[in-house]
């Protein structure tokens, strides 16, 4: 549980500034919808990339959990907190179970 929190604050990290730049849409497929899960992949110099949960991008490789499960990525349909000036994201990892429970770790 502990190498998973650090894995998604070092996610965080390098999310932060585009949220702050309400500039998420571009790391995003074209064609996400708000409000769905994204698989978060790795390419070759290690930069992350986003795609289907279930299809790496091609020249990509899984950015996977201690339990061997994808890290996943989603931006709320709706923004909780609309004045704070920047976007809202969530990434996660759904834990040993794989399913979304309590148990999961997230930013």
């Amino acid at each position: 549980y502990g190498t998973a929190l650090k894995d998604i604050r070092q996610m965080g990290l390098l999310l932060d500034d585009l949220a702050l730049d309400n500039d998420l849409a571009a790391i995003e497929p074209g064609s996400y919808s708000l409000g769905t899960d994204l698989g978060v992949y790795l390419d070759t110099n290690g930069t992350p990339v986003l795609g289907a949960v279930a299809t790496a991008p091609a020249g990509t490789t899984p950015w996977n959990d201690p339990w061997g499960n994808i890290y996943r990525y989603q931006r709320p349909a709706v923004d909780p907190n609309p004045n704070d000036g920047r976007q809202e994201y969530l990434v996660f990892s759904q834990g040993a179970d794989t399913s979304d429970s309590s148990d999961d770790a997230h930013n």
